[in-house]
């Protein structure tokens, strides 16, 4: 636990009836993770007020037990919901059900297995969100860690401060902008529309509107965060385990379509893109048998770009028969799947 009392954090802070900032973070057993996480929040050196909001999905492990100790020790900034059932589970967003408690002018995101490196990561962002009053959203790099090893950059995007188009924000595909570092104006919440509290992911929808919403997204060109990488029990590993399943995938599907029709199809050749892309990704999985991706195929085929159909047709066909041997070095899964790589 950071070694500040509440008086101390909150020395500095201008008088207002409410915070400038929510922070919101959606915890579900972080144990291991929920002290780094809460710490991040608590170190930052701000001239403004504001309060951590969390949401607790039915953690089974110690997390609620250290969330209860911050509470106590810090009970004007640390504020908890914790919930009887699962709502993840019943088809719920976690992170929309904190947003009628949100109180501040901007909205700041972490998950529950993510942290903050930079004790002035809020001052530096809110500064310059609002030396660009028509900007809805922010965001900026962080580096990955694998265990207790920090690795490589994550998310970088130039070399210098860049306002990006909500275009680039709708092709990055939800990986465009790094989780931890987006912060809004709190004013987009009233935007959101009702089909986002049941999506599968809130980030990307969150990532789109807020660029769409103002005049792009403003990309910070410093490291202040970690993205946690394949940790077991992590909210980003849970996501990932089910990221193969058809299910999931026309649920991804059908949230892209819902986020076209709110933006009125301004960006229709760019969603077109993103699901043809995914498609194509779930489609080229070798560990589908042939029959299975050849009837997927027909499935998808109209979202599918002409040189994904060319591939699809002239490449995986010629080789179907040997793309099912299970050998890692087989040269021809080598390229078949260098192939589907690749962006068309």
């Amino acid at each position: 636990m950071i070694d500040k009392t509440e008086e101390q954090i909150m020395q500095n802070w201008k008088k207002s009836v409410y915070p400038m900032v929510t922070i919101t973070c959606v915890v579900f057993n972080h144990e291991k993770f929920i002290e780094e996480t809460l710490d991040g929040f608590l170190m930052q050196n701000t001239t403004f007020s504001f309060e951590v909001l969390l949401h607790d999905d039915v953690s089974t492990d110690g997390t609620i037990v250290i969330i209860e100790k911050y509470r106590k020790k810090f009970p004007h900034i640390i504020k908890p919901l914790y919930q009887d059932i699962n709502q993840y589970s019943q088809g719920k967003n976690p992170l929309a059900i904190l947003f009628s408690e949100v109180k501040g002018e901007f909205m700041a995101h972490c998950d529950g297995d993510d942290y903050w490196t930079d004790e002035n990561k809020l001052q530096i962002q809110i500064d310059e969100m609002k030396k660009r009053p028509w900007l809805d959203m922010s965001f900026h790099y962080a580096r990955e860690r694998i265990g207790t090893k920090k690795c490589h950059t994550y998310g970088k995007r130039a070399n210098e401060d860049t306002v990006f188009t909500t275009s680039e924000v709708i092709l990055g595909g939800g990986e465009f902008c790094v989780t931890s570092s987006l912060v809004f104006r709190s004013k987009l919440l009233s935007k959101i529309p009702n089909w986002f509290y049941s999506t599968i992911v809130g980030d990307y929808p969150l990532q789109v509107l807020g660029a769409a919403s103002g005049g792009g997204a403003l990309y910070i060109n410093r490291s202040m965060s970690i993205y946690r990488v394949g940790e077991t029990n992590s909210w980003t590993s849970s996501l990932k385990q089910t990221e193969n399943s058809y299910a999931q995938l026309l649920l991804a599907n059908r949230f892209i379509n819902d986020l076209n029709n709110t933006l009125e199809k301004r960006y229709q050749k760019e969603f077109s893109k993103v699901i043809a892309d995914k498609n194509f990704a779930f489609l080229c999985k070798t560990s589908f048998d042939i029959e299975h991706r050849e009837k997927l195929f027909e499935e998808f085929k109209e979202t599918l770009s002409p040189m994904q159909k060319f591939i699809w047709h002239f490449i995986f066909k010629k080789i179907r028969r040997v793309i099912n041997i299970p050998s890692p070095n087989n040269i021809k899964q080598k390229l078949f799947r260098w192939f589907c790589t690749k962006n068309y």
